[in-house]
């Protein structure tokens, strides 16, 4: 069974030298095995630096474009582009395939360790109750800021529903 340690964050200041510290303090705090971090792109981040600076396994858990499709999460992702920036909005299913498919992916690297988990801070509640559903075990959740881990999403959309909002948004905008 592995055990956990979310911590989430704004993707804004994800891949800055503010993650350094509450990184690196889970690790040690925590006695980490490996550093899991949802981020979808193919070029290091910072905490993966930090990762190989601490002599640390990093995985990036976070599906890539080419694989949406598989698991049947293609349109709402390229939809997500659409959205207005500054809302929190949470895509019920996109959303909770990726984060069983980020466990999927950690338990495939290993089944029974510390795993530390950076991830966007919408996602530290549902990715804490879906660890706990799945059998490990939560020992924290955080963000950096602090003030982040209260915030909820504004919006939840389904499939249907994010058809439905997308559509509205169109009307408002070309809408004399």
């Amino acid at each position: 069974m592995n055990e956990y340690v979310i911590i989430g964050t704004s993707h804004e200041i994800q891949d800055t030298s503010c993650a350094d510290d509450p990184v690196s303090k889970a690790v040690v705090g925590h006695s980490v095995v490996l550093i899991a971090e949802e981020y979808p792109f193919k070029c290091r981040s910072r905490v993966s630096s930090l990762a190989e600076d601490m002599r640390i396994p990093y995985l990036q858990i976070d599906p890539f474009p080419e694989d949406w499709t598989a698991l049947g999460i293609d349109r709402e992702m390229r939809a997500r582009q659409k959205l207005p920036k500054g809302e929190d909005i949470r895509l019920s299913n996109a959303d909770s395939v990726r984060e069983n498919f980020w466990l999927e992916k950690i338990e495939a690297s290993m089944d029974c360790g510390r795993v530390l988990v950076i991830c966007g801070y919408l996602h530290v509640n549902f990715l804490a109750q879906t660890v706990e559903e799945r059998g490990g075990a939560l020992l924290e959740r955080s963000t950096f800021p602090a003030e982040l881990l209260d915030r909820k999403p504004t919006i939840i959309l389904s499939p249907v529903e994010l058809d439905e909002y997308l559509r509205k948004q169109d009307e408002l905008r070309f809408s004399p």
